[in-house]
């Protein structure tokens, strides 16, 4: 099957305590803010099978444990400054 890849943007919310489904494959370009909500952006490719990835996000002073975690961005939100980590292992 031919790839039909797109970018399309995700958000992190409570709602979904950073847990979002995504194509297998997904490649994260861009984490940002928007509007106030942190917001993941990649590109997919709409023909593969979803499967659910993970994020943290920690305020600027606040302790991380870095195991099992890759830092995407680090962004401002106002007088907040937030880093956004993907969850790269399962159990942390």
């Amino acid at each position: 099957m031919t790839p039909e890849t797109f970018i399309y943007k995700y958000q992190i919310t409570d709602a979904n305590q950073g847990k979002i489904m995504m194509p297998k494959g997904a490649v994260i370009i861009s984490a940002q803010y928007q509007n106030g909500i942190p917001t993941i952006l990649a590109v997919v490719d709409i023909n593969q099978e979803l499967t659910e990835r993970r994020f943290d996000i920690y305020g600027t002073g606040m302790h991380v444990d870095m195991r099992g975690r890759c830092h995407l961005a680090t962004v401002q939100d106002g007088i907040y400054v937030w880093h956004i980590f993907e969850i790269t292992i399962a159990n942390y």
